[in-house]
């Protein structure tokens, strides 16, 4: 296990790196490395590497250059901040403008009229008021529209693990249903890993003053939970049998079992006996989790491992359907009261920030990092009570 004080990746000086902006005709048509294919950002980010060609696959080629997260609405009448990937979401199902979620780099270029031109006429700009202008800051690989980025700070100390050394932490198994939300198969599976509330307690994180944590899959994706929700313990699960294709019909199922249950006694409608928490998990069903890719076709993380979050469920459900899978069926619809999970288990977990970061550091590039540690299946936590 390595703790390390990051060196600053990027001192070098300015006038010496190649500057954004001044030779664009040279590198038209690029296409960023980050951007999700199909997101309405895509034009967008293709825009800003196109006009900063030295940003192309750095972590300021991402969603995050001009958004920021937000406050969503929450079951108890209040107000849930959330990161910027669930904030564009949230947006977008509520039919609200994606320019609420945007920074002050991202209004900037937004009111510039969103084009090649537009990322070259604001370089000259202060956006964020920390005393580098644009031009500048993306030189030296910061965030133009984020204050607390820019060349004054020094990067945050990190611990690094290994997947041997999460291996040899105090492991935990529960078996428990995965519900998924819009994917077609809702599973059944038994996951061993490590609670995050034992994670941080081997660390010797100090959780003093710590709000939460945020997971980070290599591709940029990521989810915020409270303290609380990650160290609590989770209602037990219910198992519920015969909604695969043998009990439903061919072609009917919409839930996949293990071939192996822990359980052979469980009856549909029995409590799962196993208690529940949420894990950083390295093995399903008692073998390995395969390491995850980037299908570069959906530009979407596919396969789930070496690390997977898993949340349970917050409250025991049946299986329902997947949202986008209804059609010729009227049993088991998705119910939109239910806890789907699997959306919060986050797939190839590379990064945990313990939240708040603290205010005298530069973020960890979650982004430009990931995913040489999931190829070396290392994981990195940073921020709040790392020493």
């Amino acid at each position: 296990m390595k703790r390390v004080l990051s060196p600053l990746l990027y001192l070098l000086a300015l006038a010496l790196i190649s500057g954004c902006l001044e030779n664009p005709a040279e590198t038209e048509d690029i296409i960023s490395s980050r951007s999700y294919k199909g997101h309405e950002s895509d034009a967008d980010a293709n825009n800003f590497v196109t006009a900063c060609p030295q940003a192309l696959n750095t972590r300021l080629d991402d969603c995050i250059l001009c958004h920021t997260g937000g406050d969503m609405p929450n079951s108890k009448g209040g107000l849930t901040p959330i990161n910027a990937c669930d904030y564009c979401h949230y947006l977008a199902r509520v039919d609200s403008s994606l320019s609420l979620s945007l920074n002050s780099y991202g209004t900037a270029y937004y009111n510039a009229g969103r084009s090649i031109d537009a990322v070259k006429s604001i370089g000259d700009l202060d956006s964020d008021g920390d005393s580098y202008t644009n031009a500048q800051e993306i030189s030296a690989n910061y965030f133009p529209g984020n204050a607390q980025s820019n060349p004054d700070k020094p990067a945050c100390p990190f611990i690094e693990i290994t997947l041997a050394e999460l291996q040899a932490m105090p492991a935990h198994s529960q078996f428990l249903l995965v519900n998924a939300h819009k994917q077609q198969y809702d599973d059944y599976a038994t996951y061993t890993g490590v609670k995050i509330s034992v994670l941080l307690e081997q660390l010797g994180i100090d959780t003093a003053g710590a709000t939460g944590i945020t997971v980070f899959a290599p591709d940029g994706y990521a989810k915020t939970f409270s303290l609380n929700q990650a160290c609590m313990e989770y209602p037990k699960s219910i198992y519920y049998a015969g909604f695969d294709d043998e009990g439903l019909g061919q072609d009917n199922g919409f839930v996949s079992y293990p071939d192996s249950m822990p359980y052979i006694t469980l009856q549909s409608g029995d409590t799962i006996p196993d208690n529940q928490y949420m894990l950083l998990a390295y093995e399903r069903d008692f073998a390995a989790i395969s390491t995850s890719y980037l299908d570069l076709v959906e530009m979407r993380i596919q396969g789930e491992g070496p690390f997977r979050l898993v949340r349970p469920q917050n409250q025991a459900t049946l299986p329902d359907r997947g949202s986008k899978y209804l059609e010729g069926h009227t049993d088991y619809l998705c119910d939109e009261t239910y806890d789907h999970n699997a959306g919060d288990m986050v797939r190839g977990v590379t990064i945990i920030r313990i939240d708040p970061m603290p205010a005298e550091y530069e973020e960890f590039d979650t982004m430009n990092a990931g995913w040489s540690y999931l190829e070396a299946k290392n994981l990195v936590v940073y921020g709040h009570g790392v020493n």
